[in-house]
């Protein structure tokens, strides 16, 4: 059996916002409610309270490392396109078919989906004029898809001209790798 060796695309850290992080902070300390439980009579209320609360702890804390820790790697071989998360607890690696893949695009975050990105500094203007507390950049997401019903969408985060330097990147590595077989 070959064993093929993984080319490493591109690396991307998790986007670091601070209110986020505020946020999952908070909801973290959910995680100590349980020593509450101890206090009252065992009711079956309060047990399902306290498992909402561990729950909702348990997934603050797993936002709050990857936005400390949190890596992104996009990974190439012959065959498949490879998708790492790490920097967290439950996350799931992305193996794709390189030969499944239709398209790579950039998917601009909703607003600017809304008001039409047409790369000039106008929509953004607008849109601090209906949003004035809400920082907004011209950020997206680049999104495989393999064909009409089924996507993928990674490296949340990235400034336009980012996501094209790496989706033109992504579909160079794929047409050499199509090449070589």
């Amino acid at each position: 059996m070959k064993v093929q060796e993984l080319k490493q695309l591109y690396e991307v850290k998790a986007r670091r916002n601070f209110s986020s992080f505020l946020i999952a902070a908070c909801y973290s300390l959910l995680i100590l409610s349980p020593l509450q439980f101890f206090k009252f009579e065992y009711r079956i209320d309060l047990l399902v309270v306290v498992i909402i609360h561990l729950c909702l702890g348990l997934f603050s804390l797993r936002l709050i490392l990857w936005l400390i820790l949190g890596r992104e790697k996009i990974l190439i071989d012959d065959e498949f396109l490879y998708i790492k998360r790490t920097g967290t607890f439950l996350l799931k690696d992305k193996k794709i078919e390189v030969k499944s893949i239709a398209k790579i695009d950039i998917y601009l975050n909703q607003y600017e989906r809304e008001l039409g990105y047409d790369g000039f500094i106008g929509n953004v203007t607008k849109l601090r004029n209906i949003f004035p507390t809400i920082k907004i950049q011209n950020i997206g997401r680049l999104i495989i898809v393999f064909d009409a019903s089924s996507e993928y969408k990674i490296l949340n985060g990235l400034s336009i001209e980012e996501g094209n330097r790496v989706r033109i990147l992504i579909k160079d590595e794929i047409n050499k790798v199509s090449l070589s077989k």
